[in-house]
């Protein structure tokens, strides 16, 4: 087990020069984190909505998170979710095993804890709960209308209004738009020769068909990601066989999970600050990893990855050639690190196969390996990812500009992984530059949320009708965040992820630590941005 002492006691022999700096930043945010992130951000007075008027794209984290504030500063909004309940991807993601790989601690807002988690990694139900609750305490639903898909959205420049075509018979228009809809909800289903051709049941991890009992069905699940790791175990369980068709292995570690006893819930109901503290040290963990795992040259990245390919080993150290198919062979890191206890331990099970040759075509009766064979199934699971930049409605800015065929056609940007030229009060929560791969996204929502709350307020109080952000500032950080992701193990040219752009562009991940990010974007400065109609 790679341990919090063996971490710490790394980072301090490796990062003498930096500890001082971490340490202190580590300490600015703890007391944020026990007096509350970010204090509310009101206007100097509460437009009416036909003055002034927010529509938030999205009812998960993000858009319940910028709904309580726009709620508290009295700014006239909707919520738009083209769902049937609220929860984003914890909504729509309800496969046998789902659960967080963040703790329950700390993947939850900052203002809102929660003593009842039941297990140290929070499980999909009890996610999509919490966020219910959310919804129902700060009396969000009669703010958000369900069933509402946006299908595009267009800047009017004669008006300075966005206009905002939803479910293909109705506009909304706005002052300002919020996407928070996030990126990991359209389902990837790769192109495969004869897939519809499939006799038996199929569907994607995000869109599980609760209605089909697979016991004792032969299965197949094509991917050994993310989804994937969680899914195996509980299909093994019941499958007459279960075929994994994998293209590559992922660095798969030891998951510090298990039920929160109820002496801990006491302590966290009763304890003033127990709540806080804790996510506080999972927060500092967190950072550390970063320091620690991300930068392929150092001496601790190369450690933990001899001490995670020692784990492997000794897992399936009674199946070569199982381990053969498992050990990965680019640098820890480079895709997400994924967290199970049980995931080599179910590979081993008599009525589990794992087939790398690659995927010919699907037939009707199963799916062709590359190598000749024929698989039989009754069920194909596609645990395949999302195909991130189709979450984005189709968007027309200033002068006819289309981001989608921007970014799509080079790479997507944003200046703080928010906002972009041409694109006036026009905000992305959650855009470019801002996922993680060591920390807790919420933590990036909530200092997002501030941001742009601040940005609001700015146009309210100085009753201008936009604000564009100005090209320079923005190309200014996209030439700053690349600088630093090329100090990083995503930039080692050493694998593919959907952190990459299909000619390998980084743009999904923020290169730093979290509290830089926090520290960069906590003040709202007008003078990034110009007035524009």
């Amino acid at each position: 087990m790679i341990g919090a002492v063996s971490f710490t006691l790394a980072l301090f022999l490796h990062w003498i020069p930096q500890a001082f700096i971490l340490v202190l930043h580590l300490a600015v945010y703890a007391v944020q984190c026990l007096c509350g992130l970010t204090p509310p951000t009101k206007p100097s007075r509460q437009p009416t909505e036909d003055e002034f008027k927010v529509v938030v794209i999205g009812a998960g984290f993000s858009g319940l998170a910028i709904g309580i504030r726009l709620k508290e500063a009295g700014i006239p909004f909707v919520i738009v979710e083209r769902a049937a309940e609220v929860g984003g991807t914890w909504y729509h993601n309800s496969y046998p095993g789902c659960a967080c790989d963040i703790e329950s601690q700390l993947y939850s807002y900052s203002f809102e804890p929660n003593p009842n988690w039941s297990r140290v990694y929070p499980p999909q139900g009890e996610i999509l709960a919490y966020l219910k609750h959310i919804a129902q305490k700060y009396d969000l639903m009669p703010y958000i209308r369900l069933n509402t898909n946006v299908n595009h959205d267009q800047w009017n420049e004669k008006t300075s209004m966005w206009e905002l075509n939803v479910n293909d018979n109705e506009v909304l228009r706005a002052n300002v738009v919020v996407n928070a809809a996030g990126a990991l909800h359209v389902p990837n289903y790769p192109q495969f020769e004869g897939r519809e051709s499939f006799q038996g049941e199929s569907w994607h991890s995000a869109h599980w068909n609760h209605s089909v009992d697979y016991t004792n069905k032969r299965v197949g699940i094509i991917g050994s990601a993310a989804s994937a790791i969680q899914a195996i175990p509980e299909l093994a369980e019941k499958a007459s066989h279960l075929s994994v068709f994998q293209r590559t292995p992922n660095w798969v570690i030891p998951k510090a999970d298990g039920p929160i006893t109820p002496v801990w819930k006491w302590i966290y109901r009763n304890v003033p600050f127990a709540m806080k503290l804790a996510r506080w040290l999972l927060y500092a963990k967190h950072e550390v990893t970063l320091a620690l795992a991300f930068n392929p040259s150092t001496w601790t990245a190369k450690w933990i990855r001899k001490e995670s390919e020692r784990y492997i080993r000794h897992q399936l150290r009674d199946h070569p050639e199982l381990l053969k198919k498992m050990l990965p062979s680019y640098p820890m890191g480079c895709k997400r690190i994924l967290l199970s206890n049980d995931f080599y331990r179910t590979l081993k099970r008599d009525n589990v196969s794992v087939h790398t040759s690659g995927i010919a075509c699907i037939e009707p009766k199963g799916i062709r390996t590359k190598d000749g064979e024929l698989i039989e199934l009754d069920i194909i699971v596609y645990a395949t990812g999302f195909r991130v930049l189709d979450g984005l409605p189709k968007t027309i800015g200033r002068g006819g500009d289309d981001l989608l065929e921007r970014w799509i056609s080079s790479s997507p940007e944003a200046y703080l992984g928010m906002t972009v030229p041409k694109y006036p009060n026009k905000f992305i929560l959650l855009g470019p530059f801002t996922g993680l791969g060591h920390n807790s996204v919420v933590w990036m929502i909530e200092c997002q949320v501030n941001y742009v709350m601040q940005a609001i307020t700015h146009l309210v109080d100085s009753g201008l009708p936009a604000l564009e952000v100005r090209r320079h500032p923005h190309d200014q950080f996209m030439i700053q965040v690349h600088k630093e992701l090329d100090q990083t193990v995503w930039t080692s040219g050493h694998c593919k992820s959907w952190y990459q752009t299909k000619g390998g562009k980084i743009f999904a991940l923020w290169p730093s630590f979290t509290f830089a990010y926090w520290w960069l974007i906590k003040n709202f400065d007008p003078q990034d941005f110009e007035s524009c109609s």
